[in-house]
């Protein structure tokens, strides 16, 4: 039971985790492209 119940948390894992690394990239990239808006208007 236990050792099924691992290899379904490994699994999601393993799908989970591309998912959160794009999002973070999602993010930071958002982020820095609102920053060079941002400082294109001030200049």
């Amino acid at each position: 039971m236990i050792k099924h119940f691992m290899k379904e948390s490994l699994l999601i894992l393993k799908y989970l985790f591309p998912l959160f690394i794009i999002s973070i990239g999602i993010i930071i990239y958002v982020h820095n492209y609102k920053n060079k808006e941002y400082t294109e208007n001030t200049l």
